[in-house]
């Protein structure tokens, strides 16, 4: 239907209802219905359609005559019963124009139903003639005024369209609340860094095939608050979204009142929500209500329960994970709280593949980009990660047209201290609550050392005991971390009360800075030893162990202390065990643990890797200068024979555990695919090395080379192929001295994987 057809279907049906009218002068036909309500003013589309028919079944239409609006018209298909419901909504309409139409005419073509507005009193459709007319709108202005409250609960209550633009403007308005720039990490969200989540698409679904309530969790900083935030932006035309910040909203309910009040010029009460809700939403037909409520509601959730379970109203609770425990289960139970039964959960977890590779579009517009590797890396699917990368590179306009800021794939200590940084700012008292709960921290893992079931319980979330944390900083101090983001209180449940620090990479550099300050006076080689026992089980505990050692050294300046912690991190060799037949481990993996019982003929264990993880890490750092040739390059040479993969797998569970592609060499051993790229803390450290001293790549592949260290050989290799694309001559061409060094010497060792190289690495000049 056009146009045309719409004001020639209307004016068909004015004619035929007031035909003493007809062909009056100065009638017009409006499609478009401007209501305003309170502060608000909404838009209604007399003729919305879905496809080509009407959303509602009818056409609603402004009769305006001589430029006043005179008639809300409202014509239903022909055969479709007139309800009172129509005549009420019509009515509504009415009396929320800018100028009030005194009219409301509801027609099917064969019924007519005409009623005042102003009262809502039946007209006498034979009353057809103007001067008639006129007299009786003149008298129903004089006898009521019109009832504003009522009219109001009408419309929220009948056409999803008002719901639609009133949640939409509220929606705005507490996104807007929660955004900043990509700098100010303590804001949620990010106008210009938005990743689509999958989990998104998820509630989405789920919402619309009839599910009530659904809960959205993850751990804290996971991206609950983008997701409530990416679901109230993008909604379909039926599904009307409210978000609403539980933080600045206690009670839901009175929430509401509130907004309806200050948006509506109408008193409005909790219980009048509550009533409202009850009696509108639960009619047949009533339009559909989704509320977003991020974080949990300090009281009303189970009112709001029994609400969405008799109306048309849905829930989307954002939470963590300790708090969707909480309100998902009994207590002491696996069996479904009554809140929960019928409800569906989404977690949120590490972004996937496709939404990772939309990040690093976001990030390639901001001129950034990775060296290959980032996809490997576990710790960069965080979003918080992601945004600390983009707050700290050059903003686009330091950037010269062209120029690319490449970025390492894996954490390292310089990131922990940019990352602390940016979140703590020039806060000095919130920079010494969160150490002192770090000091709290490490002593009560310092007494527990040694107890499997205590590290399996705090393995990938590491906390301290409330009641230690509190003694340590103060309640009121402990309750503003929670209160700003910083800390998370969680109920173990063997464990009791717990505080977790938030997000890792501040916790992991407070406990480096705490580590290094404990251990000034130890000798160094009894620091080494109490770092690495204390990190090995925490986030990123090989780049906070490397961080607090760099920071010792570079207190100390002594040659002979950096030396002895180099020395005794080197001399730590990994070790390869076959356990024998009915021994026990314990695979540690995130929230838990699984006991393992070795059968017949186990196959052999490499165990004691971190201390070389540290090292990795540690090794990406200037640590001596001159001409000769450095500690680092004699390291790497150590370091990079291993045949063992060097790289630290974070906190996890087995569904969430990325392979890498290697290449399996009969004789030889396994070699990560090139293709994979820096895949190890200690080829970063390399390629970072190789960028303050490029002669030493040289000298590496020559070693390797000379000695026949093919894993050495495989690692340089690597680097080189990746520094040959740096835009600074030296390093370019250094890294094509190294390759060249190589490319015979792999040829001959590991033919089938330099065959499959040379043709990458064709394809990648092409």
């Amino acid at each position: 239907m056009n146009e045309a057809h719409f004001q020639a279907l209307i004016i068909a049906e004015f004619d035929r209802i007031f035909p003493l009218l007809c062909g009056s002068r100065g009638v017009e036909v409006e499609r478009w219905l401007t209501l305003r309500l309170g502060h608000h003013t909404i838009q209604v589309d007399g003729y919305e359609r879905a496809g080509d028919r009407p959303v509602h079944g009818r056409l609603d239409a402004l009769i305006r005559v001589e430029g006043r609006p005179r008639i809300v018209f409202e014509l239903k298909a022909p055969g479709v019963a007139l309800q009172d419901a129509d005549v009420i909504q019509g009515r509504s309409y009415a009396l929320h124009l800018p100028e009030v139409a005194p009219l409301v005419v509801v027609t099917n073509g064969a019924d007519t139903r005409i009623i005042q507005a102003y009262d809502g009193a039946p007209l006498d459709p034979g009353i057809a003639g103007a001067q008639a007319l006129e007299a009786s709108i003149a008298a129903g202005a004089r006898r009521a005024a019109h009832d504003v409250d009522e009219t109001v609960r009408i419309l929220l209550g009948s056409d999803e369209r008002v719901w639609r633009q009133l949640s939409q403007k509220l929606s705005r308005e507490a996104r807007a609340a929660r955004t900043s720039t990509v700098a100010d990490v303590r804001a949620p969200l990010v106008a210009d860094f938005r990743i689509p989540r999958e989990a998104t698409v998820r509630v989405r679904e789920l919402i619309m095939n009839g599910t009530k309530l659904v809960f959205v969790h993850g751990p804290p900083l996971s991206g609950v608050t983008n997701i409530l935030a990416e679901l109230s932006e993008e909604v379909p035309s039926s599904l009307p979204v409210l978000l609403i910040d539980a933080a600045a909203a206690p009670n839901v309910l009175q929430h509401l009142a509130n907004l309806l009040s200050r948006e509506l010029f109408t008193t409005t009460t909790a219980d009048d929500v509550r009533r409202w809700l009850i009696s509108s939403l639960a009619q047949p037909g009533a339009p559909a209500l989704l509320l977003a409520i991020d974080g949990e509601p300090r009281e009303g959730i189970s009112e709001l329960r029994e609400i969405i379970d008799r109306t048309s109203m849905s829930l989307v609770v954002g939470v963590g994970d300790a708090a969707h425990q909480r309100l998902t289960r009994r207590v002491g139970r696996t069996e479904a709280s009554p809140l929960a039964r019928g409800a569906a959960s989404v977690p949120v977890e590490p972004l996937s593949d496709d939404e990772f590779a939309h990040a690093t579009e976001l990030l390639r517009g901001r001129h950034v980009t990775f060296f290959p590797g980032a996809m490997y890396a576990r710790e960069l699917r965080a979003p918080r990660m992601l945004r600390v990368v983009a707050a700290t590179v050059p903003a686009a306009e330091d950037v010269e047209a062209g120029e690319v800021v490449r970025v390492f794939p894996m954490l390292g200590p310089g990131t922990l201290i940019t990352a602390w940084n940016t979140w703590i700012g020039g806060e000095p008292e919130l920079a010494r609550d969160i150490r002192k709960v770090v000091e709290a921290l490490l002593a009560e893992r310092a007494a527990r050392r040694g107890d499997v079931d205590w590290a399996a319980a705090t393995y990938g979330r590491p906390s301290v005991d409330r009641d230690i944390a509190e003694r340590a900083v103060g309640e009121g101090r402990i309750e503003r971390l929670i209160r700003e983001g910083f800390a998370a209180a969680v109920e173990h449940e063997t464990l009791g009360g717990r505080v977790i620090l938030r997000p890792e990479e501040l916790f992991a550099h407070a406990t480096a800075w705490q580590l290094a300050r404990a251990g000034d006076s130890a000798k160094p080689e009894d620091f080494v030893r109490e770092v690495i026992a204390q990190a090995e089980l925490m986030p990123h505990g090989a780049v906070l162990a490397a961080l607090a050692l760099l920071l010792r050294m570079e207190h100390a300046e002594d040659p002979a202390t950096s030396n002895a912690i180099l020395m005794t991190l080197a001399k730590d060799e990994p070790n390869v065990a076959t356990p024998t037949s009915g021994s026990r481990a314990v695979l540690l993996l995130e929230g838990g643990a699984i006991d393992m019982n070795f059968g017949q003929e186990p196959a052999p264990l490499v165990g004691n890797l971190f201390p070389w993880l540290v090292l990795s890490h540690l090794l990406g750092a200037v640590l001596d200068e001159g001409d000769g040739i450095t500690a680092n390059a004699k390291l790497f040479a150590r370091l990079g024979k291993t045949p063992y993969l060097l790289r630290y797998v974070e906190p996890s569970t087995p569904d969430r555990l990325d392979g890498i592609p290697f290449h399996e060499v009969p004789g030889v051993g396994a070699f990560p695919c090139i293709d994979a790229g820096l895949v190890e803390p200690l080829a970063q450290s390399m390629l970072t090395h190789a960028q303050h001293r490029p002669d030493e790549l040289v000298l590496l592949a020559r070693a390797a080379v000379e000695k026949n260290e093919v894993h050495l050989a495989w690692r340089v290799h690597t680097v080189a192929r990746l520094a040959a694309q740096i835009a600074n001559e030296s390093i370019r061409i250094h890294a094509e001295v190294a390759r060249k060094h190589l490319h015979a010497f792999i040829g001959e060792r590991l033919e089938t994987v330099e065959w499959e190289q040379r043709a990458s690495d064709e394809g990648d000049e092409e």
